[in-house]
């Protein structure tokens, strides 16, 4: 197959300047779905398209709504931010389901747990600062 551009090296990122810049909740959120690929792979098959699967749904929903949410007009941005609260329950659920059945270590739940913790307060607490932006004052 020919190459498009022959000096293209694929082992190197693009520059800084090329990449898009997001809130760093997303960035966050970002880093937590390439962790979760990496658990995902070593999931038992049956397992991993079934359980597994419905997390990574919902990782890459809640990604999208995140960065929907960051490029939206001020009052657009509350309907979105409730679909990501709602997935990152989501989220919360089926990775309790996946540690209660041994298919993520201890680490692994704990880590997890955390980062989606603080993800979710995130997530909250812009809402409440765009309701506060919003809401007529008394």
């Amino acid at each position: 197959m020919i190459e498009l551009n022959p000096a293209h090296n694929t082992n190197t990122t693009p520059p800084r300047s090329l990449l898009p810049e997001f809130l760093p909740v997303v960035e966050k959120t970002k880093l937590l779905y390439s962790s979760w690929i990496v658990i995902h792979r070593k999931i038992p098959r049956t397992e991993r398209f079934g359980i597994g699967l419905r997390i990574d749904n919902a990782f890459l929903d809640l990604l999208t709504a995140l960065r929907r949410a960051s490029f939206s007009e001020l009052k657009q941005k509350i309907p979105i931010l409730d679909i990501a609260i709602v997935k990152i329950d989501d989220i919360r659920f089926f990775l309790q389901i996946l540690w209660e059945n041994r298919l993520m270590s201890n680490e692994q739940y704990v880590s997890f747990g955390t980062e989606i913790e603080t993800i979710g307060k995130n997530v909250g607490g812009w809402k409440k600062e765009i309701l506060k932006k919003t809401s007529t004052p008394k």
